[in-house]
């Protein structure tokens, strides 16, 4: 039977029907809630997460024009993105990552965006996405807050690996005012 005549068969029962048959098909009356949408990252050795609705893209690997004075900086270059021009933030240096070295096999360039801003950046590798519900976060201890600083007050645990969640509020807050 398909589901429009299964729902259909539904409201003409009974209440007592209606609950015995919830009971036995496990319909719950209350709609389950769809967690939040994290894009997962790889930087070095870290892994950090990103709510999907600070994301603009993901591309492959672009070139950084250099600023003068400031390639060594947080705001180190721009990048052309679809003809568009960003500044390129460099990540590790923000987030207090060390760059390790690690090598994988295809890194990508990340554009967040904050209402008309928007910033690039580059990571090791894109881990994939996560529906993760509220619940399922949990909180940074203060010795968990070593790496990633202020900036990540939460973390949630995905297929046996933890990521840190970016405040992307404190993310822009310190690239507007620190590094611009």
């Amino acid at each position: 039977m398909s589901l429009k005549k299964q729902v259909q068969s539904y409201s003409l029962l009974s209440e007592s029907e209606q609950n015995n048959f919830s009971s036995k098909m496990s319909i719950s009356a209350t709609p389950q809630k769809i967690g939040n949408p994290y894009l997962l990252l790889k930087c070095g050795v870290e892994n950090i997460a990103f709510e999907m609705s600070s994301i603009a893209e993901v591309s492959r690997v672009r070139f950084v024009h250099r600023l003068p004075h400031k390639s060594e900086g947080v705001a180190f270059g721009l990048v052309n993105i679809n003809g568009e021009l960003l500044i390129a933030i460099n990540i590790y240096k923000l987030l207090g990552i060390d760059d390790c070295g690690v090598a994988y096999s295809i890194p990508r360039m990340i554009v967040c965006r904050n209402g008309e801003d928007k910033f690039v950046f580059k990571v090791d590798k894109v881990d994939g996405l996560a529906s993760i519900a509220d619940s399922e976060l949990l909180l940074n201890n203060k010795d968990d807050k070593k790496v990633l600083g202020k900036f990540s007050e939460k973390y949630f645990i995905y297929n046996q690996s933890r990521y840190n969640v970016v405040d992307f509020e404190l993310f822009i807050h310190a690239i507007k005012r620190h590094h611009l």
